[in-house]
């Protein structure tokens, strides 16, 4: 091997950081507007898809052999790609930008199929829930005296990025954290340290207000604990739990007693616009925005809601039935496939972030 020829690990390894720098771009990198992030998507698209496919094409297309989850998430993301031919209306995204997103939402769970094997899952884990922390904790600080931009809801110090996301992503980060928290191979020391982290992580969920990353976050932690066999820990968590809600009960539930943000305006619309496509769906381009007039009840000054508020109307919208039943069949292959991983090797990580996860779709 010749002086500075890199290898397959090391090809490897830089694909790896290439992937964790993807994953903290998005929780670090500040936004400037609502939903898109410009400097993620330079980051996304012109340094890790182009590093993905020209490096370790083989790699992944191995991977999607191996993988039935990798078959239909490949499937998947390939019939809403073609849906782009049939969009009609108004136009959501350009054509570019959404094969893009097409493309890293297949690319990117093969890479990490790829990469993500021994300790490198525990990196990852280290680096996300870390980074969420500290987001969290500036967050708490730009909040807690007086920039809220939100209102009584926490959003991030430096982002557009609704509260809602902001709790999703802190969801998932605590989950890796709880995980890390309660391995039997951590030191005592290790894990007081990423139950701190997972602590935190639980405030600034709480903070958020959001009430699918509560559920979420609360159902990966159980799953966490129940998996790895403590026991203990899942009665003092409940425990801790109700003492919460008995002292802080009343003050959560009236900040949570908003309305519904206008979803079952938003989902009868969109199925009523998706009736002359049931089985196609109206195209992955067209825009799924739905007008509040002034005055509606939901929204008094008026709003155009840019999103279906859910992941399974907005794949009907888009892509038809025939989308939303590859989509359901990816999450049963996926859901299945954890669970016969915690089966056989008692993988305690992967159901909880899928189930975590698919709450806050």
């Amino acid at each position: 091997m010749s002086v500075g020829e890199r290898t397959p690990e090391s090809r490897e390894r830089l694909l790896f950081w290439l992937l964790v720098s993807f994953m903290l771009g998005w929780v670090l990198l500040p936004s400037d507007r609502p939903l898109y992030n410009r400097h993620h998507d330079w980051l996304a698209y012109g340094l890790v898809l182009p590093v993905a496919i020209l490096w370790h094409g083989r790699a992944l297309l191995a991977a999607f052999r191996t993988s039935a989850v990798l078959k239909a998430a490949a499937v998947f993301t390939a019939w809403m790609a073609l849906s782009i031919l049939w969009s009609r209306g108004l136009s959501e995204i350009g054509p570019v930008r959404g094969l893009l997103e097409v493309a890293a939402a297949t690319v990117v769970p093969a890479a990490l199929f790829v990469v993500l094997r021994g300790n490198r899952i525990e990196t990852l884990a280290r680096w996300m829930a870390g980074a969420a922390a500290v987001m969290a904790s500036l967050a708490v600080v730009v909040w807690a005296s007086g920039h809220r931009p939100w209102g009584e809801r926490l959003g991030r110090p430096f982002n557009f990025e609704h509260p809602n996301l902001f709790g999703h992503t802190l969801a998932v980060a605590t989950v890796l954290a709880c995980w890390l928290a309660v391995r039997r191979s951590r030191s005592g020391k290790e894990r007081a340290i990423w139950s701190l982290v997972t602590i935190v992580g639980l405030g600034g969920v709480v903070l958020t207000l959001g009430r699918a990353s509560m559920v979420a976050t609360m159902a990966g932690l159980a799953l966490v604990v129940v998996l790895a066999g403590r026991w203990k820990l899942l009665i003092l968590g409940g425990a801790a739990a109700i003492v919460g809600a008995v002292t802080a009960g009343d003050l959560v539930a009236d900040r949570l007693a908003r309305g519904d943000a206008g979803r079952d305006v938003i989902w009868t619309e969109l199925l009523d616009r998706t009736r002359d496509r049931p089985l196609i769906g109206n195209g992955l381009r067209t825009d799924d925005g739905v007008v509040f007039a002034k005055g509606s009840s939901d929204f008094p000054r008026g709003f155009t809601m840019p999103h279906a508020h859910s992941i399974f109307v907005s794949t009907l919208f888009h892509g038809g039935a025939v989308g939303l039943g590859l989509l359901i069949g990816l999450i049963g292959l996926a859901l299945g496939a954890a669970w016969r991983a915690w089966r056989r090797s008692g993988d305690s990580l992967a159901l909880p972030l899928l189930s975590a996860g698919l709450v806050c779709l």
